[in-house]
């Protein structure tokens, strides 16, 4: 089974979404202002189940 790792670092102005391989190899990165529309659409914008 394939899996991806999405982790966040969340800042007070701004978060970094990372979406990484099983092997560490990153995939994406968003960065996004830190409020909860933000954040809520950047996740969604990552594809995958």
């Amino acid at each position: 089974m394939k899996r991806n790792w999405i982790g966040i670092d969340a800042h007070k102005g701004y978060c970094e979404i990372a979406v990484l391989t099983d092997k560490e190899t990153l995939i994406r990165r968003i960065n996004i202002i830190t409020n909860e529309r933000d954040i809520v659409e950047g996740i969604l914008k990552i594809k995958g189940e």
